[in-house]
């Protein structure tokens, strides 16, 4: 069934609670936005049910006059429980609450460290997308100086991925990169992050195929990254797109292939590559493409090009990384 009687009952049950809050960012947009979109990233991170609807109702206890025994009347102890396990205790001053929350992170239930990354990662994004409009609200949205704001969200990824490496983790550094260059004043609404020189730096790689076989890109000799190597079509995560959006942008850049020739898009689950020659750690997303037809044209960025079976493609030389890439999607065929 796609439709949850106690989902829905959820969203009826905040909508009330909350109704008469909005976000700090807009007095004309309703709290219940924040509990939508925090819903939206658990169900598309495979959340069950209870952790999704224990996410929809993350802030009632500590944001309305709901109690935890309200929670669990209505949606069982095992909802109360997870609630509990994201509510601050608003009555402990902040140095404090902070450091007991860090070392609760460490150790928690991964359905609250999933809870809790949802609702950090929704509301670092959108203080980003805010600032990156109007930079003037910068002063406004620190309540201490840059550095102890960006700390902060960099203590809070080291507690929470203590022990647990989830995908959205990932997109949470991501998302506080940006958010550093905001805050200091280098990125503004239409630019884009410059991973160049950074250690963690995010990319889609895309493992294009048509009919059964694989296109390898040789690398162009200029490139600063793995000139000579054979790749899938790849770039950096660099802007506020998704990796699909990322994926559509880069096949039209690299290879002059239209959003109307991919058959089949998928998105696997990321992964991180260390090399340590180059002083970087890629987050990989990896994204297999169907196309229909095996007509492309190469941009400066490749010297060469040809299509494969997965075992020939894993023995050519190949980009560090790009051999997991091909086996997540083909490794049944190796």
């Amino acid at each position: 069934m796609f439709f949850s009687e106690q989902i829905n009952k959820a969203i009826d049950f905040a909508a009330v609670a909350h109704r008469r809050q909005s976000r700090k960012s807009s007095d004309e947009l309703p709290y219940l936005s924040h509990l939508f979109n925090v819903t939206m990233i658990l169900e598309r991170a495979g959340a069950d049910d209870e952790t999704i609807i224990a996410g929809i109702l993350h802030d009632v206890v500590e944001d309305t006059e709901y109690t935890p025994a309200d929670i669990e009347e209505n949606f069982g102890a095992e909802v109360r429980r997870l609630v509990e396990g994201v509510t601050d205790d608003m009555t402990v001053p902040f140095p404090e609450r902070r450091r007991k929350l860090l070392q609760y992170l460490e150790v928690a239930d991964p359905r609250i460290k999933i809870i809790k990354v949802a609702d950090v990662l929704h509301n670092a994004y959108s203080k980003t997308q805010l600032l990156k409009k109007d930079e003037t609200l910068i002063r406004k949205y620190f309540r201490h100086d840059k550095i102890t704001a960006i700390s902060q969200y960099e203590d809070f990824v080291a507690a929470i991925g203590h022990g647990w490496d989830h995908p959205l983790v990932h997109e949470l550094e991501r998302v506080i990169e940006i958010f550093r260059q905001v805050a200091e004043g280098r990125l503004y609404e239409g630019t884009r992050v410059d991973y160049t020189n950074m250690k963690l730096a995010p990319v889609i790689n895309c493992l294009v195929t048509y009919q059964g076989k694989i296109l390898l890109v040789q690398r162009s000799e200029t490139l600063n990254f793995y000139p000579g190597l054979w790749n899938g079509i790849s770039g950096f995560l660099d802007d506020s797109k998704s990796p699909r959006q990322k994926a559509y942008e880069e096949l039209a850049e690299e290879l002059s292939i239209k959003a109307e020739s991919v058959v089949e898009m998928k998105v696997g689950a990321s992964f991180r590559v260390s090399d340590d020659t180059m002083d970087k750690i890629w987050d990989v997303h990896p994204i297999l493409v169907e196309i229909d037809s095996d007509e492309i044209h190469l941009d400066r960025e490749a010297q060469a090009y040809d299509w494969f079976t997965p075992a020939q493609a894993l023995a050519k030389g190949l980009v560090p990384g790009f051999d997991r890439v091909i086996k997540s999607f083909f490794n049944q065929d190796i």
